[in-house]
Formats: structure tokens, sequence, C-alpha cells
């Protein structure tokens, strides 16, 4: 889960029937078999795509307040 100021967006990835008893050890997607289902491997590129995707020629819009210490 992440967001930007202009969209926030969440990917699970799992299988609907249940984890425990259906534990999702193979995926195979776009022309590739994932056995290393991490977030980094599959859920995180898939967010970065549908988030790039979204905002693709929108304006960069800092995040409030970043420019800012975080201790005050």
């Amino acid at each position: 889960m992440g967001g930007t100021p202009q969209l926030i967006a969440a990917v699970w990835l799992g299988d609907p029937w249940g984890g425990a008893e259906y534990p999702l050890k193979r995926l195979e997607a776009y022309g590739k078999t994932y056995r290393d289902l991490t977030g980094s491997e599959v859920a995180g590129p898939v967010w970065q795509g549908t988030i790039e995707g979204a905002l693709k020629g929108e304006k960069k819009v800092p995040l409030p307040g970043a420019h800012r210490s975080m201790t005050g």
C-alpha cells in the first residue's frame, strides 16, 4: 500500500479461497512464472505500474510537509 498526494492504492496478492488451505506458491503472469511471491517480486511492481499508469501526464506534486523536519 502506498500513495501520492493525488492517489492511494493497495495491492493484495493471494488466493481468494484462503492462504492457509490454498497457499499461493506459483503464479504465471506477464509471460513469467513467479515462485517467490513476495511483495518486492510481484505486488510492488504491480503497484508501481498501476500508479505510474494512472498518473501518466499528471503534474508531480510533492508530499505535504516533505520539506519540513520530522522533529518539529
